[in-house]
This record gives C-alpha cells, structure tokens and sequence, in this order.
C-alpha cells in the first residue's frame, strides 16, 4: 500500500507545530506581534504607493530622500 500523506497538509501541520513553540515565550509573541504590525503597515503603505500610481523612485523624490534600488 502506498503512502498517501500529503506533503502539504504535513507542512502546514509542522509550521502550525513550530509556531505554536515559539510563541509559547512571551517575548518572542510581543516580538512577532511587532514584527507583524510593521509588515501590515509596509502593505498599507505600497498600496497606496500603487494606488497613486507612484513607483518607488516617484515617491523617494517627493519625499525629499534617496533610493536606492538594490537588485
């Protein structure tokens, strides 16, 4: 009979595991909620960018600061 686990579901299982482990500590959960909270902010402020139309080079110039594009 063949092994008919799948890989996807283990993974999602295993990262629920993981996460589950590292949150148990309260200063690695105020970190990640930090962490979390600047990632929704970074989403909130590239789609207005988008929504403007503006590229990132656009926006550094009207703000007054560089960019520098990194490949």
């Amino acid at each position: 009979m063949q092994n008919t686990r799948d890989p996807i579901q283990a993974g999602e299982q295993a990262y629920q595991e993981w996460q589950q482990a590292l949150l148990a500590s309260p200063e690695a959960k105020a970190l990640y909620k930090e962490e979390a909270a600047k990632k929704e902010l970074w989403l909130q402020l590239v789609e207005a960018r988008q929504a403007a139309g503006l590229t990132q080079a656009e926006l550094a110039r009207r703000l007054g600061v560089s960019y520098k594009r990194e490949l």
